[in-house]
């Protein structure tokens, strides 16, 4: 565990000084002022009896969006970057295992990751708490998002490890980091839709002289983009953003559910019930690439 510590703590270090890190960290204060100053353009009496639900709902985009982006640019270089200066090959001469040289640098990331998205969340919510009463359920589905994110920015940084450490030159992991980060967070959700249009087809067309009572209007288009909506979400499974953004909306769901005369509002334990396959494949993800990266490093020699 010492061995563990040490590297963790090395590795903490050269994240918090890599400009990389800082330049993505100000995107997040920048997104979280942004929003802010949107609240007060909008004023709070125009978006409704919960602003700060609707404030996130428009910032989980972009912590969608920066959170893989930090596991990747943290992780492409982990173990490549240090076989590339030369100081790897010190570190296997000290009596470190090279198990611990992975998990102090697991470590290291899981600790600054969730410091920086959980202080600027909080931070966040303690100037939104300073002008708008918000209510301890809104506090709570706001820390469970950044929890996801964090949980997020983990899945990416463990596939950037095993690139790191299956590569041996920087530039290889880097671009197979980037690239998949490019495919699964913007080219993905296109092509699924290009796909089910070609499969499902166009919207269908009613004749304007046909006698189309309203409802089976209704019925019919909305057949058609429960059919679309189907083939997106079957493509976009593949996607680790796309697992983040649906529990994201469940927990920011405002939805009624009618039970005959009775409402209740969705409260976070069915959300994240609802969203129990979304939330395993944020945590299996990380553990079989963390564990493929174990058994790669442990087994790879070192020239």
């Amino acid at each position: 565990m010492k061995n563990i510590l040490i590297v963790a703590r090395k590795e903490i270090i050269d994240v918090l000084r890599s400009k990389r890190f800082i330049a993505l960290i100000s995107l997040f204060i920048i997104f979280y002022i942004a929003g802010l100053s949107f609240i007060f353009t909008m004023g709070s009496e125009n978006i409704g009896r919960r602003p700060i639900i609707f404030l996130f709902s428009n910032l989980f985009n972009s912590l969608g969006f920066i959170a893989p982006l930090i596991g990747v640019v943290i992780g492409f270089d982990a173990i490549s970057g240090e076989r590339e200066r030369g100081t790897l090959k010190i570190l296997l001469s000290q009596p470190i295992y090279r198990d611990d040289i992975v998990n102090g640098k697991i470590l290291a990331f899981i600790t600054v990751i969730s410091l920086s998205i959980l202080a600027a969340t909080s931070i966040s919510m303690g100037l939104f708490t300073s002008f708008i009463n918000i209510s301890l359920d809104d506090i709570l589905r706001i820390l469970l998002i950044a929890v996801f994110a964090i949980l997020l920015s983990i899945a990416y940084y463990s596939i950037s490890l095993f690139f790191s450490i299956h590569f041996r030159k920087t530039t290889h992991s880097a671009l197979a980091s980037i690239s998949l980060w490019i495919g699964l967070t913007l080219i993905l959700p296109i092509l699924a839709n290009i796909i089910a249009y070609s499969i499902v087809g166009p919207p269908p067309q009613i004749n304007p002289g046909m006698a189309v009572q309203p409802k089976q209007r209704f019925r019919i288009f909305r057949e058609y983009w429960n059919r679309y909506q189907a083939v997106v979400r079957s493509i976009n499974f593949f996607s680790l953003n796309y697992h983040f953004n649906v529990i994201a909306r469940r927990l920011l769901s405002t939805s009624i559910i009618i039970t005959g005369r009775s409402e209740r509002s969705i409260g976070i334990i069915d959300s994240l019930s609802q969203s129990s396959v979304n939330i395993s494949i944020l945590v299996v993800v990380p553990i079989i690439f963390f564990l493929l990266s174990y058994i790669i490093f442990v087994r790879k020699e070192e020239k």
